[in-house]
């Protein structure tokens, strides 16, 4: 075992805490270790497989005050187990597989701790129960210095004997009996009864009527048994008492408590007792009653005692008008009120009335409290009741805490009245989709609002005028999480200049509102499960530790599970969370996606970050570049393909800008012209002169030439785009020279466009004014090859002319 010890040596110095207190729970120990500092006050040795505490264990320890044993596998202590343990003052044995014998306690094994004051030996397994054993009535006589006491019960129901006399200071008992079949008898405690006990705990399956008689001074009492009916006929002992706490909690907690009717409901017979105890603190909460008597509350003969009353976490409608009339006018010291159902328990109320207030008027609800109320918890009352009137809470001046949350209540454009002193109200789940800009408009002095899941993101849209908030000048917590918030209008919280707590939590929001900037006295920002990716260089600013500029104090703001991304694009707000100035919560153990799918504590990046960087700009180098490259592989694919189509592009935007009279002729198909004769400086005499006496003068046709035609102050593309669309043929007069000349080729082009527009084939005639090989001619002339009209005029062969001039006129028909 030394040698065991030796090795764990490490493990132990790791795990002292200062110079006092050593923490070894969990550790898989079997034996108590050897090398623990003798300077140790507190030894805690919990959740380890201790099986038997050997005699000198602790000796050197001598000033040990705490020692924690609990959760082990003991069943054993030798007698001398707490040797040299003389300054002990709290001593925890529970949960071990002791059973209260002789066997497992020897006479004398307390002898050394003359100064403990807590012992704790509840929660152990019987394990003996085939065999009778003796009650080991000596060990405590040796606590001489004991104030708390928890314990099991004796086996086989066996009663504490008069060795729990020695225990003159003895002020706390707690005794557990919860086995099958046991019970608390009139006798149990008769050894108690000339002891000061004033705080009681028993929790077993029974007790029978008498085994309270023998506490006398007992001010606090603790019950749980089985049925709430033998918690409540226990009482008898105690009837016209003056009692500090009085807490009858979790009965009926039997599976098979459903098939007595009579445990679960509160009568004026079970409860004749309780009525006549004068009790401050009450607490009947967790006992599955369905059923509340009209007349219980009307019996109790000292209502001008309670003061607390914890009536939450049953199973019936407990804002009745018995409980709630009775408690107005008779319990007139009452300050705090539970009749929560709590949310396993949650009903439906069908009616208004239920809910125990009056219609004072036809535009006004009364609700009447206690007068002396201070906190009233009355959430998950009701469900979907819509409240078409104002509420007044009669009484209700002193009211300080109000929680009414998940009462289902659907709109909220009423106004409550009657809480003027009012600081903290939670109405969290109420449906507020219609909002009345004036509901908060009497809770003056309203310091904590509570408003989760409301969908306030569409009753916001009422409050035009960012009046809501108006009359809450001295809130100090704002909770307005799950109400789907993309984003706040602007000037929503400007009353708000008390506000140090604003939880916007598990909404929509992209980035901080700047709504919030309005808020000089924030100090926590709580934007935790927003979709927040990032922020600006501004918000990081205002979010910076040492800047005050907002407020006296900096702003701390919580952004854990947002999306936060750690890419290039982000890189400056992971460099601002890194180096220390970020006010935010947990900042090095947010998680981040590196745009990859992978995702990394920003803490792990603080040793990549300079290489992050790096690599963003050498990557920004590289995309640019790639998209500069592809770039100008675009301007020159597109500067090719606009010079090989330039004249198409010239003759769109021509076409598309041309006067709007030119446009009027084209759509109605009424030409100006019979033709547009195009032709260069060499062909002007024959062009002007020749051709245009033939067709006009003797053929009555009308030509345009540009030389005659042309109106001036408009540019030569536009010119020839209205002349081909404002004619029927265009004549082309060419020869050599004409094919070079740029003009040659847009007018072929602009005349092949208006023939495909128009669906108008052989529009095209030209007149070769000398042999031009096919070779020579222009390749936007060669595509219009079959819808051409070619004609050679006989320069040399005068007798040639005449069938010429009649082809012509073949072509030019009308």
């Amino acid at each position: 075992m030394e040698v065991y010890a030796f090795l764990l040596g490490t493990v132990l110095l790791s795990a002292v805490y200062g110079d006092n207190h050593v923490d070894l729970h969990n550790k898989g120990l079997r034996t108590v270790p050897t090398n623990i500092s003798s300077t140790t006050e507190s030894l805690d040795l919990s959740w380890n497989l201790l099986e038997t505490i050997t005699n000198g264990s602790f000796r050197i320890l001598s000033r040990l005050i705490s020692l924690s044993l609990n959760h082990n596998k003991l069943v054993r202590l030798e007698p001398s187990a707490f040797e040299g343990l003389s300054q002990l003052r709290f001593l925890d044995l529970s949960n071990n597989r002791f059973v209260l014998v002789y066997e497992s306690y020897p006479p004398t094994v307390f002898h050394p701790t003359q100064k403990l004051e807590i012992l704790n030996m509840d929660e152990n397994s019987p394990g003996y129960s085939s065999r009778a054993y003796q009650f080991p009535d000596e060990i405590f006589s040796s606590l001489i210095s004991l104030k708390k006491l928890t314990v099991d019960e004796p086996l086989h129901n066996v009663s504490f004997g008069p060795g729990v006399m020695s225990m003159s200071q003895l002020k706390s008992l707690s005794v557990y009996c919860w086995e099958f079949g046991s019970s608390l008898r009139p006798d149990t405690f008769a050894a108690f009864a000339n002891l000061s006990i004033e705080s009681l705990v028993l929790r077993c399956q029974s007790l029978e009527e008498g085994t309270l008689k023998h506490f006398p001074h007992v001010t606090s009492l603790n019950l749980r048994t089985k049925s709430l009916p033998n918690a409540l006929s226990a009482l008898v002992d105690l009837r016209h008492r003056h009692m500090t706490y009085l807490t009858i909690t979790n009965t009926n907690s039997d599976k098979g408590f459903s098939r007595d009717p009579e445990t679960l409901a509160l009568t004026a017979n079970n409860t004749a007792h309780l009525a006549t105890i004068c009790v401050r603190h009450l607490d009947l909460s967790k006992n599955a009653i369905i059923h509340l008597g009209i007349d219980v509350f009307s019996r109790f003969q000292y209502p001008e005692c309670l003061e607390t009353f914890n009536f939450g976490n049953n199973y019936l409608p407990v804002a009745t008008s018995y409980l709630a009339a009775i408690g107005a006018i008779r319990f007139t010291r009452l300050k705090y009120l539970n009749i929560s159902p709590g949310r396993r328990y949650a009903f439906t109320v069908r009616e208004v009335s239920d809910l125990v207030w009056t219609k004072s008027s036809v535009f006004q609800y009364n609700l009447v409290v206690p007068p002396s109320l201070v906190v009233l918890n009355a959430s998950f009352l009701a469900g979907f009741i819509t409240i078409d009137k104002d509420v007044n809470f009669t009484n209700g001046k002193n009211v300080e805490v109000l929680d009414v949350s998940y009462d289902g209540f659907k709109g909220c454009s009423f106004v409550v009245t009657g809480l003027e002193n009012l600081k903290v109200l939670n109405i969290s789940k109420w449906n507020c989709a219609v909002l009345s800009p004036r509901f908060f408009s009497y809770f003056t002095s309203l310091q904590v609002l509570v408003a989760r899941n409301c969908r306030l993101n569409t009753g916001f849209r009422y409050d035009l005028d960012a009046v809501i908030f108006k009359s809450l000048k001295h809130l100090k917590t704002l909770d307005l999480s799950s109400n789907d918030f993309t984003t706040l209008s602007r000037f929503i919280f400007s009353p708000l200049q008390s506000l140090e707590t604003l939880i916007l939590s598990n909404n929509k929001l992209i980035h901080i509102p700047e709504s919030i900037y309005d808020l000089v006295s924030l100090t926590f920002l709580d934007l935790s499960s927003n979709v927040i990716s990032s922020l600006s260089r501004a918000q990081m600013d205002w979010l910076t530790a040492d800047n005050s500029s907002h407020s006296k104090d900096a702003v701390r703001v919580s952004l854990n599970r947002n999306p936060l991304l750690c890419t290039c694009n982000t890189v400056s707000f992971v460099r601002w969370l890194l180096d220390g100035s970020a006010n935010v919560e947990a900042r090095l153990t947010l998680t981040c996606s590196l745009g990859n799918g992978t995702f990394v504590d920003i803490g792990s990046l603080t040793s990549k970050l300079k290489n992050m960087e790096v690599s963003c700009v050498s990557n920004f180098w590289l995309t640019f570049s790639t998209v500069g490259s592809s770039l100008m592989a675009v301007v020159i694919v597109l500067g090719i393909f606009a010079y090989r189509y330039r004249w198409n592009i010239k003759y769109w935007v021509l076409t598309k800008c041309r006067r709007g009279s030119v446009v009027e002729e084209v759509t109605n198909e009424q030409y100006r012209y019979d033709a547009f004769v195009a032709y260069n400086y060499f062909s002007y005499r024959w062009a002007c002169i020749v051709l245009r006496q033939f067709l006009e003068d003797e053929n009555n046709y009308t030509i345009c030439l540009h030389d005659r035609d042309f109106p001036v102050g408009v540019s030569i593309q536009q010119n020839i785009v209205d002349a081909v669309n404002n004619s029927r043929k265009v004549i082309l007069v060419i020869n050599k020279s004409f094919l070079k000349s740029d003009w040659c080729e847009f007018e072929i082009q602009m005349t092949g466009m208006r023939m495909v527009r128009d669906g108008y084939e052989n529009a095209i005639i030209v007149i070769l004014m000398e042999e031009i090989p096919v070779s020579e001619m222009p390749r936007s002339l060669l595509n219009l090859w079959n819808h051409i009209t070619f004609l050679l005029w006989p320069a040399n062969d005068p007798g040639d002319e005449r069938i010429f001039w009649n082809r012509l006129l073949e072509v030019m028909a009308r």
